[in-house]
């Protein structure tokens, strides 16, 4: 089996020169630590196994001549870590948590004493807080967080504003990734910077979308583990082109089958009207449900382990509009509410330079070209005409569904897998007051992640990535058929020409990634 790791490492290289995509970074942590004895001596050739609560496995390593062990390639979750060496009582730390990204430290101390007697201490879920090696700035937002913090609308972005040095894109006019992908809940804004300088990673797989400084997967919170925001001085694994970087673990199944279902639901019932709504005016219509569940367990026990989700939203939301219109009369030429005198431009005398104004500023039915009255059914009039004399509110539908999968698999003892997919299809429809002015942006991604950790020697290991990130994002305005030829407009073109919307375009991505770090006790080096 390890002439079949060290071929994979072979292949990871050579995979890497040919790489499409070469700023990944790595989601596992390192655990590590020096071993002791009372007097202040580090012991050698200390055996050191570091066990998984959540899967059973287990990895084993011993200290080297300075006392010093390391496991270089950890997922997030909770462990115990147990020291023995001859001469020397057993000591077993428990149940403390491993982060993503993290280099922890555990230094043990190990009293005199037969290697049969054991010493446990209970971490009960503590974290290491110091990281002595590491000069990265970020917080992390841990799973107790993505689990229990109230979101409204369910996005993990929100998480990120806990740490002191995020804040959200602001309304969506100056938002101007939103005002170009239509979707807001996939930016944020890190340490000051702008907006376009953050990126995203899930796994480890950069997910950036078509304009900078979006997510173009705004994965389920049922689907999220933990994530870090990356606010400076990174390391060399998260990679120089980001001035700020989300980097998301997901959740994998476990030996105990778990799940969740839930539904979250907002409606009109509890709203009020708008501030700027007239008096009588009922609260405008609001209906929000997010449903979904996940579910993750073991395949075969301390082998093989699944997880799944599924997360939709149904939205219908509607603004107070308002805006300046002609009037019902003005439609039919009829201009006499104007102070403003209308004048008849077939009057025009060069002699005088004057024309002459039509009769109670009324322009007569056959003066009106036809085209333009057939162009009035796609604007609206009101009653009367005044400042802001239109009000209404157009409807925005903003729907999505999402689903994954991924797959945990334990090779042996030197050897793990896992694999992921993620599919979102989120079509977003803005309305308008006018027939035909609103415009949609539907988006549809779909997302692979895959990491083969191998140990290649005691002190050496390798972490191949493989990432697939297919994303589009349209932008298109109101459709209806031959709008042009309905408002007398004929042009000698193909018929399929005039069926299209009134605007529209196309953002598409397709990514793939190809990314392996070797780690060894000293540092890590990446290939791409």
């Amino acid at each position: 089996m390890r002439k079949f790791a060290i071929v994979l490492a072979s292949l990871a290289f050579l995979f890497n020169q040919v790489s499409q995509q070469a700023c990944g970074q790595s989601s596992t942590s390192v655990v590590e630590g020096i071993v002791q004895d009372a007097t202040g001596a580090v012991i050698q050739n200390c055996e050191v196994v570091l066990s998984s609560a959540n899967t059973g496995v287990q990895l084993t390593t011993h200290t080297n001549t300075e006392g010093v062990y390391a496991f270089l390639s950890v997922q997030p979750g909770v462990y115990s870590l147990q020291a023995s060496a001859e001469g020397f009582r057993t000591l077993s730390l428990d149940n403390f948590r491993v982060t993503l990204s993290q280099r922890a430290t555990h230094n043990i101390l190990l009293g005199p004493g037969s290697a049969s007697a054991t010493v446990t201490v209970d971490a009960s879920g503590s974290a290491a807080l110091s990281e002595p090696t590491s000069n990265e700035l970020g917080t992390l937002i841990e799973s107790v967080n993505v689990r229990e913090l109230p979101l409204n609308g369910r996005d993990f972005l929100q998480l990120g504003l806990l740490s002191g040095a995020t804040q959200t894109s602001g309304t969506t006019v100056s938002d101007f990734t939103t005002l170009q992908v239509g979707h807001p809940d996939r930016t944020i804004i890190i340490a000051g910077n702008e907006q376009d300088l953050t990126g995203f990673m899930i796994n480890g797989i950069p997910t950036a979308g078509s304009r900078l400084g979006q997510a173009s997967l705004n994965l389920s919170v049922a689907a999220v583990d933990q994530f870090k925001i990356h606010e400076g001085f990174f390391l060399p694994s998260v990679g120089p082109n980001d001035a700020g970087v989300v980097s998301v673990a997901t959740k994998g199944g476990s030996n105990h089958l778990h799940g969740e279902l839930f539904e979250f639901v907002r409606n009109t019932a509890f709203d009020t009207r708008q501030y700027f709504d007239p008096p009588y005016a009922k609260a405008s219509p609001f209906h929000r449900n997010q449903f979904g569940g996940a579910i993750g367990g073991p395949i075969l026990r301390n082998r093989l382990f699944f997880f799944g989700h599924y997360e939709g939203r149904r939205q219908v939301l509607s603004n107070t509009v308002k805006a300046t219109v002609p009037s019902a009369s003005m439609f039919k030429g009829d201009f006499s509410e104007l102070s403003t005198v209308i004048y008849d431009p077939a009057t025009y005398d060069s002699s005088t330079g004057k024309r002459q104004a039509f009769a109670g500023n009324i322009i007569p039915a056959d003066r009106i070209n036809e085209m333009s009255n057939k162009l009035l059914a796609y604007y609206v009039s009101a009653p009367h005409f005044s400042n802001q004399n239109l009000i209404g509110n157009p409807v925005t539908t903003d729907n999505y569904d999402q689903y994954g999968a991924r797959i945990d698999v334990n090779l042996n003892s030197g050897n793990s897998f896992f694999g992921q997919y993620v599919n979102e299809n989120s079509p977003t429809v803005n309305a308008a007051l006018f027939p035909l002015a609103g415009y949609g942006f539907p988006l549809s991604t779909h997302f692979y992640s895959s990491q083969l950790t191998s140990t290649l020697t005691p002190h050496l290991v390798n972490e191949l990535r493989l990432g697939f990130l297919h994303t589009l994002v349209f932008n298109a305005g109101a459709t209806e058929t031959d709008v042009q030829g309905k408002i007398g407009i004929h042009w000698n073109c193909r018929p399929e020409w005039l069926t299209r919307s009134l605007y529209f375009w196309l953002q598409c991505i397709r990514r793939y990634h190809c990314d392996s770090i070797f780690r060894t006790r000293s540092g890590s080096h990446r290939q791409h």
